[in-house]
């Protein structure tokens, strides 16, 4: 399980752990993610597969990996398996076939002394990160989903979409989060404020 400062990420939709040892000579860290992408390239299409079979997409085709963007929590500490992880990136995953859900964003991470570990960490077009993501689904989904779905322990986001674009990497931007499960689905906007000691969120309810 991946874990920041004792807390786990987001629900992750699938796992695969792989076998790889570090280069023996560190070149610059984002050459490192590009290689180690190119190098995972097949196992991270399974993953994605695995996670919109998991969204119930059986018949959906993984296409071409955008490219990879390091990635690393800040102000906490990021471990796995108590293991620091040294690497670690997002790369996003288009699918076609799958009505649910557009594409997947896995999160790949290199535990020291560790094999590589991919899994499905958000899905859609949100743009934010697994941290931020994890900020909103704790404190903002958690409690709207005991009350709309109070009978339903499998509720779940399975899709995200921007509504309104940020102008600049300061300015509020709004998405739409789909939450479904036990046959319902629910349409919950979501409004970001960035500010100087973090992002501001706010959930509406469709």
């Amino acid at each position: 399980m991946l874990r920041m400062a004792g807390r786990m990420l987001p629900r992750i939709l699938a796992v695969l752990v792989l076998a790889g040892c570090a280069p023996t000579v560190a070149p610059p860290a984002g050459r490192v993610v590009e290689e180690r992408a190119q190098a995972a390239e097949a196992n991270l299409r399974q993953v994605a597969l695995q996670g919109a079979r998991a969204l119930g997409c059986p018949d959906a085709v993984a296409l071409e990996p955008e490219p990879p963007r390091p990635w690393r929590p800040r102000g906490v500490t990021f471990t796995s398996g108590g293991r620091p992880v040294s690497l670690a990136w997002l790369q996003a995953v288009p699918l076609s076939f799958c009505p649910v859900t557009r594409r997947v964003v896995v999160l790949a991470s290199q535990p020291a002394g560790a094999p590589l570990q991919l899994g499905v960490a958000q899905v859609g077009d949100t743009l934010t990160d697994p941290q931020l993501q994890g900020q909103v689904v704790e404190s903002g989904l958690r409690p709207l989903l005991a009350e709309s779905f109070a009978d339903c322990g499998q509720a779940r986001v399975v899709d995200t979409t921007v509504l309104q674009a940020p102008g600049t990497m300061t300015t509020a931007w709004m998405e739409s989060w789909t939450v479904a499960g036990c046959d319902r689905r629910m349409q919950v906007e979501v409004t970001f404020r960035p500010g100087p000691t973090g992002t501001a969120f706010s959930l509406r309810s469709g």
